[in-house]
């Protein structure tokens, strides 16, 4: 470097040297008149603070007070609501005793939600010698005294006064000074008479409880000075004694701020009193304000400095941890679109239709199966609730979603069979369905996910068996019958005379031909049934004699096995009912019970109507059902070991056909059950009776 290039070198460091002192002395020189500048308004701003500190004070002793008085006549009102519901309770019980009134207090949980309210009372308003006299006749949870409270002219007060008014009505201070009682007159009718003669008149009695002066003021106010407020109370009637003190209460030399007010109280008067010392409000006194604000100044220049230090450093480490933060979320970023990438390829290949909703029943997936069966894409449904989009129907057309229902409330994983989709063009398509809650690795539940599967291709290989099963019975059906009716024909002797063996064999024949045409009427009756094609007209019958009907057809089997057969009959009203698809459901399950119960055994047939219909009880004492059959006891075509054991023959369809038509007719049948000891099938039908049906065919 040259001579003239040092020195214009020294020159710009100099310049620069003195450019920084003269900044650091405009800085001290700031910092010095912002100190002053401080301090002025920290003095100035002290008479300003101090009266708008007293004014809002004062202002807010105003509203706790009238937000305390608010609290306290809330406080009675909800007392007032639950006798108002007491008298609900009288209006609509058929009868009223101190049972009763006990349930429906504890129901409300009183002694927990109402401190202070006693059990509440019914008094009863009579008549003895020309004169009214109100008398304790049931309290809840305790022993009716049966006092006359018309002898208390307190009492009598009050109670005339909710009598005329008909309204919830406080007493003065009872005899003991500590509570008072609060009433609601109760009328002939739900609604309170409009004119004081009518209510006279129409008055029952009265919903009476006695109220702690002590606890229901301790559960408003509590038993703390409420930031400095102390309370005094004192009943209208009785200005010199006050019914509620607070021991806390500010001396008269210390009161700063005071009120007196009046308040009614469910038809009575109080005078209430509040008062607060000079601190109310504050946590310290109001003269070290102006400190405060000195300290609070100093602090924040400081502060200041601080601030500006800690910001070129943390500027610097801010900026190397945000670009290390850069690079990470951009390698997860990655990573996340792969794995969603992934996901999505992993949904659109599964050839079952796939939803998942979150905890509300929103759509926030739906995959490229579910979009194909349904007739809806994602960009539809997704974001939508999903009984809006979807709709998953019983084979009657009856809603079923309950599946799903079940998965989101986390009642666990449920299937669903036999249901239809209905399609956006309104076609419906067979499936089967399942629903499953969402849960997290803590256990928490995210939504439900859903998965169905088109199954209109099993449906039609279905439909194709059970036709071809129809056509073949009914091709059967004629000529079983006349091979029946020569068998008939040939023991009649109509054709000659048989001797021993041929008629033995004949009668073999016989029976067996019986239980082919059985057979076949099985087999038809589930074609039906399955291809939709029964037809159902109900008619108005009395159900207890196509009961007895069948009993007394199959006595004759009960006798020969020895069994004793009990029906006790009972009169019922008639029920519109299909009187073959009944005697359907009655003869399979008498006939059952008589063939699974050993000589000596007994069964017992009941009927009853309930509120949710016509009971039907088969009850035996036979062989029970194995808890190995009971998830397959309906299905088609089932028969339990122990059953085959006893009985080799039998199809396996009457259990199986009970529940069908039970179905049809939204009816339902169970049972109990304990092998070895017997068992109880339980059938019920709806109070209205079997809904008609159109059909090409009837039961035979």
């Amino acid at each position: 470097m040259t001579g003239g290039g040092i020195k214009n070198f020294v020159q710009r460091v100099q310049r620069w040297q003195i450019g920084k002192v003269s900044w650091l002395r405009w800085l001290r020189w700031f910092l010095l008149l912002a100190a002053v500048a401080v301090a002025l308004l920290i003095i100035l701003a002290r008479q300003e603070v101090h009266g708008r500190v007293t004014d809002q004070t004062a202002q807010e002793f105003t509203a706790d007070t009238t937000t305390a008085a608010t609290a306290l006549t809330n406080e009675i009102q909800a007392y007032s609501n639950v006798l108002y519901g007491f008298r609900g309770l009288y209006s609509a019980e058929s009868s009223l005793d101190a049972a009763s009134l006990a349930r429906y207090q504890q129901t409300l949980g009183i002694t927990l939600n109402y401190p202070g309210l006693g059990p509440v009372s019914y008094v009863a308003n009579q008549s003895t010698a020309g004169k009214q006299i109100y008398v304790v006749k049931y309290v809840a949870g305790g022993q009716a005294s049966n006092v006359n409270l018309a002898t208390d002219a307190t009492q009598r007060q009050a109670l005339e006064q909710a009598r005329d008014t008909g309204v919830a009505t406080a007493s003065a201070p009872l005899a003991n000074q500590h509570s008072f009682s609060l009433i609601v007159p109760v009328y002939q009718t739900s609604a309170v008479p409009e004119t004081v003669g009518a209510r006279q008149s129409q008055l029952v009695g009265f919903m009476m409880t006695e109220i702690s002066y002590s606890s229901l003021f301790t559960n408003v106010f509590g038993t703390a000075t409420n930031n400095g407020i102390t309370y005094k109370i004192f009943d209208a009637g009785n200005k010199s004694t006050p019914i509620y003190t607070q021991n806390l209460l500010v001396n008269n030399a210390n009161q700063v701020y005071s009120l007196q007010r009046s308040l009614q109280v469910a038809g009575r008067s109080w005078q209430f009193g509040a008062a607060a010392g000079g601190n109310f409000g504050t946590s310290q006194p109001k003269h070290t304000l102006s400190g405060s604000l000195t300290v609070t100044g100093v602090l924040l220049v400081l502060l200041l400095l601080g601030c500006l230090l800690l910001e070129s450093i943390s500027r610097r480490q801010t900026s190397e941890l945000t670009s290390g933060m850069t690079a990470d979320l951009s390698q997860q970023r990655s990573k996340a679109l792969a794995q969603q990438t992934k996901d999505e390829a992993i949904l659109s290949s599964i050839a079952d239709g796939v939803f998942a909703l979150d905890m509300d029943g929103k759509i926030i997936l739906f995959n490229k199966a579910a979009a194909t069966i349904s007739g809806r894409h994602a960009g539809e449904v997704i974001g939508h609730h999903y009984a809006e989009m979807l709709q998953f129907v019983r084979e009657d057309g009856q809603p079923n979603s309950h599946f799903i229902e079940r998965a989101l409330s986390g009642q666990g994983s449920s299937v669903a069979s036999k249901m239809q989709l209905v399609k956006s063009a309104g076609k419906q398509v067979p499936i089967v369905s399942s629903a499953a809650p969402i849960i997290d690795d803590t256990g928490a539940r995210l939504g439900a996910i859903v998965v169905f599967h088109d199954v209109t291709h099993e449906h039609e290989l279905e439909q194709a068996k059970t036709e071809f099963v129809s056509l073949v019975s009914h091709q059967l059906r004629a000529p079983l019958t006349a091979m029946r009716l020569f068998i008939e024909m040939l023991l009649d002797e109509q054709v000659g005379q048989l001797n021993p063996k041929q008629r033995d064999y004949l009668v073999k024949v016989e029976i067996s031909t019986a239980r082919m045409i059985d057979l076949v009427s099985d087999f038809l009756n589930t074609s039906r049934i399955e291809l939709n094609r029964l037809k159902v007209e109900p008619r108005l019958l009395q159900i207890e004699d196509l009961v007895a009907d069948s009993i007394d057809a199959l006595k004759p089997l009960a006798t020969q096995k020895q069994l004793q057969l009990e029906f006790n009959k009972p009169k019922l009203p008639p029920v519109s009912i299909e009187a073959n698809l009944y005697n359907q459901i009655v003869n399979n399950l008498l006939s059952n019970a008589i063939r699974y119960t050993p000589s000596g055994g007994k069964v017992t047939v009941s009927l009853s109507r309930t509120d949710e219909g016509y009971l039907l009880d088969v009850a035996d004492t036979g062989i029970g059902i194995p808890k190995a059959a009971q998830k397959k006891l309906f299905q088609r075509f089932y028969r339990a070991d122990n059953a085959k054991r006893i009985e080799s023959e039998g199809s396996g369809l009457g259990l199986f056909l009970i529940k069908r038509i039970l179905e049809l007719s939204h009816g339902r049948i169970w049972y109990d059950t304990a092998e070895g000891e017997g068992t109880t099938f339980h059938v019920i039908i709806p109070l209205s009776g079997m809904a008609p049906k159109e059909g090409a065919d009837r039961v035979e």
